[in-house]
């Protein structure tokens, strides 16, 4: 035994303090997958070579004592096409999957989705209009969260399970093939299988088995996958929940704090990689999780990313114009929604914060923004009930300008109310007063559009000290041109 474990506990913790505890924690090094501190020193575990119980013991307070930081990860240039090409088999995957489910919709039973209901409460109007519907529009909007305004997990989620559940009926197997029958080598049952989590950051091995079975599915000549040319990032949630994996339990069960910094847009629908932490935090109680959303460089950028995709050297910077109002608040309800809808999947009270930040009155215009279209929400369904129980429906979707989703305004409250698992760093504000709104003299669906319209900012670009949206866009253009 060292002479060390003689010595008390209290003195063996200020000599462990003295080794291991850094101010800022440590940084996760994605290119090493090892810790590293603020100021780029390794750790000190020299103490830890003296014996199992000392190396034990350090290793445990290291972890109580320190924040682990992680952010979003660019490594290479090839990590960035794995992460390309991970991102577009999922996309093609859930899009095969959606139109696999269109196309089955008729042998839905009501036990099949009352199931599916009682599962995904919130996606009980998509369930609806799809056993009920026409039909003619569901094709399209399957895959258009937009249009049903329940979360894109629950979306995927949804979806799956009532193929899952389809599966069993004896007309799939003919149906499915022949829905899939433009797919050689496609087999419906591999679809079903082929279900990754959208965080889990594939290896050499796995993406070699994954490109061979979405094969069929996806949209080729070849696998060609988005451009070569623009940077994919994976999330500090991806990142960090893979380290979580990898840590023998008994060191897990010591981790107090994670603080995720998501810097850039990164792949496979970030918004719900939270949903990764889940059995990490039920497993250890004491374990808080931190995610910090830079809205300006990471969320609002996804939308020119998409036509970065079309350029084979730099795009001409007239491209890029202001963020239209209702993108804005439709790209940020996704992340608000899957944060307040962790709870329900299992994530214990306490364990999660979700924080937007950028440059301070950025924020605030975004804030400001989203709360004004809630007041409007509640305004336009209170003038159109048919709204309330019917929004998703293409007419009422294609009539409004203003963005609409389910509990959109009170989970808007409870964050300006601070009974959110949200913030907004550094902002302050007040629900918009929707009276005004709801007394207003509007003879239809027309005049309240056109009023939204001519009230409210339409565009919105980041003020200073952030750079021009060009600026921020082309950053994720790699500076050799793709060379």
């Amino acid at each position: 035994m060292s002479c060390l474990l003689k010595l008390p506990l209290e003195l063996r913790l200020k000599i462990w303090d003295h080794c291991v505890v850094r101010d800022g924690g440590y940084i996760y090094d994605s290119s090493t997958r090892k810790l590293q501190s603020i100021d780029g020193g390794s750790m000190d575990f020299t103490l830890a070579r003296v014996c199992r119980q000392t190396a034990f013991e350090i290793g445990r307070y290291f972890l109580q004592c320190n924040a682990i930081s992680f952010t979003t990860s660019l490594s290479s240039r090839k990590s960035s096409l794995e992460a390309s090409e991970s991102d577009t088999i999922l996309e093609q995957l859930n899009r095969k999957r959606s139109l696999l489910l269109y196309h089955l919709r008729q042998y839905i039973t009501p036990d099949m989705a009352q199931n599916a209901t009682d599962k995904y409460p919130r996606a009980s109007a998509f369930v609806d209009d799809l056993t009920h519907g026409t039909g003619e529009r569901i094709e399209v909007e399957l895959t258009n969260k937009s249009v049903w305004g329940h979360s894109p997990s629950t979306q995927r989620g949804v979806t799956n399970f009532l193929l899952q559940q389809l599966s069993s009926s004896p007309e799939f197997l003919d149906i499915a093939s022949a829905c899939l029958s433009g797919c050689a080598g496609s087999n419906p049952l591999s679809l079903l299988k082929l279900d990754p989590d959208p965080w889990a950051m594939s290896t050499q091995r796995q993406l070699r088995l994954m490109r061979r079975l979405a094969r069929p599915y996806i949209r080729v000549a070849g696998l060609d996958f988005k451009s070569e040319f623009v940077k994919y990032y994976y999330s500090a949630a991806a990142l960090a929940s893979t380290f979580l994996s990898w840590l023998p339990l008994d060191l897990r069960m010591n981790v107090r704090t994670i603080i995720l910094y998501e810097a850039h847009a990164s792949v496979a629908h970030p918004e719900s990689h939270a949903l990764s932490f889940i059995p990490f935090c039920r497993e250890n109680p004491d374990l808080r999780i931190i995610r910090r959303v830079d809205i300006w460089n990471t969320i609002l950028p996804r939308v020119h990313q998409r036509t970065l995709e079309r350029f084979m050297q730099v795009p001409p910077p007239t491209i890029f114009g202001p963020m239209d109002r209702n993108r804005v608040t439709a790209s940020i309800v996704p992340w608000v929604e899957e944060a307040h809808l962790l709870h329900h999947a299992g994530m214990p009270p306490g364990a999660f914060r979700l924080v937007f930040h950028t440059a301070a009155a950025s924020v605030q215009d975004i804030l400001d923004i989203m709360l004004e279209d809630a007041a409007w929400q509640v305004a336009l369904e209170y003038h159109h009930p048919e709204v309330a129980v019917g929004w998703h429906r293409e007419e009422m979707h294609s009539t409004f300008g203003c963005y609409f989703a389910p509990s959109f305004p009170h989970f808007m409250e409870q964050i300006v109310s601070g009974q959110s698992v949200v913030s907004f760093e550094g902002c302050n504000g007040n629900m918009s007063d929707a009276q005004p709104l709801m007394h207003s003299d509007w003879g239809g669906p027309g005049d309240s559009n056109a009023a939204w319209r001519n009230n409210c900012l339409s565009q919105l670009q980041p003020r200073g000290p952030l750079p021009s949206i060009t600026k921020i866009c082309l950053a994720y253009m790699w500076e050799d041109g793709g060379s």
